[in-house]
């Protein structure tokens, strides 16, 4: 399994700190933990969200135009910012997005998986008034998607697997991204830290019960 330290910066030390953790436990099994090196990788979520937001706008314009009012304050900027985009940002992000998958898959020939936290933080906080206007916060979003636009950009299969819980009792997740037709791979080890203890999914003190099963009626 391959490890970018540089990548790993970015997250919140408790979301580091189990994630680690769970290769550790992996590395006791007999897994090899490797550093690798992605330069490109801290330019996933940017070209991610060019890409996104010129491909949403030429699809959605037209709707949008007539029903804005209709969209939360969140969809509205986001609209609006991707409405100054041309034709010479996105090509340059498609370039982008070819050496990135280039990249990856030359690293991919030395190892089996790549490792990466889920996300940058855990949850964030959703006020009533965010529940019905939507959400403009930058850096929570940063935060949220900061490792999941890879496999997105490159198409490449990837798995979440909880590995813990951060101080105020929220779920972690690390991630493993593998090759290209390789969903085996990353399913085998999601599996593998399942077995050996490392995946585990404690209830946080704060949930709420959607459903009650018909034994609870």
């Amino acid at each position: 399994i391959g490890m970018d330290e540089h990548e790993w910066r970015d997250a919140d030390p408790a979301v580091a700190k189990a994630c680690e953790h769970a290769l550790k436990a992996l590395s006791r099994e007999g897994v090899e933990i490797v550093d690798i090196r992605l330069k490109g990788a801290q330019h996933a979520l940017a070209i991610g969200a060019l890409t996104l937001a010129a491909e949403a706008y030429a699809t959605t314009a037209y709707e949008f135009a007539r029903h804005m009012d209709a969209y939360g304050a969140d969809v509205q900027a986001f609209m609006h910012i991707a409405a100054v985009l041309d034709a010479k940002e996105y090509l340059c992000a498609q370039a982008l997005r070819e050496r990135l998958r280039r990249e990856v898959a030359a690293a991919l020939l030395e190892v089996d998986l790549i490792a990466f936290p889920t996300t940058a933080k855990t949850a964030l906080p959703v006020s009533q008034s965010e529940e019905r206007t939507g959400r403009l916060d930058a850096q929570g979003v940063r935060a949220m998607c900061r490792y999941t636009f890879l496999g997105n950009l490159t198409g490449l299969p990837a798995g979440s697997v909880p590995v813990g819980l951060d101080p105020d009792g929220l779920p972690i997740g690390l991630q493993l991204v593998g090759d290209a037709w390789d969903e085996a791979t990353v399913l085998a080890g999601m599996a593998e830290l399942e077995r050996c203890g490392a995946a585990r999914a404690p209830r946080a003190p704060h949930r709420a019960t959607l459903f009650e099963s018909a034994l609870d009626v």
